[in-house]
């Protein structure tokens, strides 16, 4: 196989997938069948849901940075766990500040074009050698979003997923 054909048939993935993006009716529109292996937060709005989520992944991963840690480093390992939430603060902070339901919804639609163009990227890339792990995690994230759902983060492999109560 040439590489032009290689780099042929990785876009035409790409486009197809962006097609995909474009005609999708399934956005912010759960189906009803969350995956088992989720952390799901449902609640009567987005945001609140969203910050349900946001609040279980803070205490998981803070807890796992202490545990980690040990006293004697636990200053610096509140602070990686405070970094490791990177720009997901923003949008609970936002939450947690009151937003009406449209700015929740405008975050969950952010996230899921980051994660689509991550996706995207790794459509692109995949006759490099990679860990087969990357691509299943991947994959897992886009389902989230393709089944309706919200994603809020991940926490040592473990998904953590929002969605308004219907």
């Amino acid at each position: 196989m040439t590489d032009d054909f290689k780099k042929e048939k990785y876009w035409k993935l790409v486009e197809e997938f962006v097609q995909e993006l474009k005609t999708a009716k399934y956005w912010l529109k759960p189906d009803g069948k969350p995956n088992p292996e989720w952390k799901l937060f449902e609640a009567e709005t987005w945001g609140a849901a969203d910050a349900a989520a946001w609040d279980a992944a803070w205490d998981v991963a803070r807890d796992a940075a202490w545990g980690a840690a040990g006293a004697a480093a636990g200053a610096a390992a509140w602070d990686a766990a405070w970094a490791a939430a990177g720009a997901a603060a923003g949008a609970a902070a936002r939450d947690a500040a009151g937003a009406a339901a449209g700015a929740a919804a405008g975050d969950a639609a952010g996230d899921a074009a980051w994660d689509a163009a991550i996706f995207a990227r790794m459509l692109v890339c995949l006759d490099l050698k990679m860990d087969v792990k990357h691509l299943v995690h991947l994959n897992a994230r886009m389902e989230v979003w393709r089944k309706g759902y919200a994603l809020k983060c991940d926490v040592n492999g473990v998904l953590y997923v929002y969605a308004k109560k219907k």
